[in-house]
């Protein structure tokens, strides 16, 4: 069904945009949406902490990626790979800011920065799910290798800035 005025009013939709985290922005007008993205990330993370486990879906690192893996059930479960936050990050005067957070993927060797969007749209996953999720561990990754390589091709991003397979970029 395309969009509608009378889609967009409906309870359905509404509780569908809050349970989907992703579609966080969709909550507003197009007009108020970076507005709000904005003002989110001034205000301080207060819905998770350092120490905290997180589930992040693989879209996280890019849909057309995403769909280029054709992992099993890619569209009934969730793949999701598990992280940990590490610290809060901190300013150019090296003060720690709550507005930033630091988070590890193990699995890809990576450690992530999260603003407060982020968090609210991929990073507040604290429970496994297994009615909703499925997770992305070693014997995942053997049996689609393409997980961890950036052989995949991926669009630029909305920046127009070339990365990597997932999206990620090059490590500094």
């Amino acid at each position: 069904m395309p969009w509608s005025r009378d889609l967009d009013d409906s309870q359905p939709y509404g509780d569908y945009m809050l349970s989907e985290h992703p579609l966080y922005l969709l909550r507003f007008k197009a007009a108020v949406a970076p507005r709000e993205r904005v003002a989110l990330n001034k205000q301080d993370i207060t819905e998770i902490k350092p120490g905290d486990n997180i589930f992040v879906d693989l879209r996280r690192w890019g849909e057309c990626w995403y769909d280029q893996l054709n992992l099993p059930d890619s569209y009934t479960y969730r793949h999701v790979v598990p992280a940990v936050y590490t610290r809060w990050d901190v300013d150019r005067r090296g003060n720690s800011t709550y507005k930033r957070i630091k988070l590890r993927v193990e699995l890809f060797g990576e450690d992530l920065i999260f603003d407060h969007y982020d968090v609210m749209c991929w990073g507040r996953r604290t429970k496994f799910v297994p009615e909703e999720m499925l997770l992305v561990d070693a014997s995942l990754v053997r049996e689609y290798p393409s997980i961890l390589s950036d052989d995949v091709p991926q669009p630029p991003t909305p920046t127009n800035k070339p990365t990597s397979a997932r999206g990620r970029g090059k490590k500094r």
